[in-house]
């Protein structure tokens, strides 16, 4: 099922801040659906039930990282936008066609959900 208004997926391994994301997506994107998945495979998995407007993961998780993940995510969600955070400096290897942004934590949870918002809602043509 798909919010209304879309949907996003955040996938982190940190349960702390997968709370924290659930909570501030009920708040500042009404009518949205929000899909908390704690690891890549059960991102996965939740993409196989349903397709993403935007795909939030932190990049350094144990098995999968959030670069590979964002690779798969991205075939069967190409139209998905895809964002990335991460605490480290970013691998010279990093896959740019992977994600559209990334952020560098601590994320500042205002400009996420400005980039998530202006996503799920695109100006209107002038």
């Amino acid at each position: 099922m798909i919010g209304s208004k879309g949907s996003v997926l955040f996938v982190d391994d940190d349960l702390d801040v997968l709370g924290l994301f659930g909570k501030l997506c009920a708040l500042q994107l009404a009518g949205v659906s929000c899909v908390l998945a704690q690891d890549a495979a059960a991102a996965l998995e939740a993409a196989k039930e349903q397709s993403f407007n935007v795909i939030v993961s932190d990049l350094d998780m144990p098995g999968m990282n959030g670069a590979d993940l964002a690779l798969q995510l991205r075939s069967g969600n190409p139209g998905a936008a895809i964002f990335l955070y991460s605490g480290k400096a970013l691998p010279p290897d990093l896959p740019q066609d992977a994600f559209d942004q990334v952020f560098l934590k601590p994320v500042g949870l205002a400009a996420l959900f400005q980039a998530i918002s202006r996503i799920l809602k695109p100006p209107a043509p002038a």
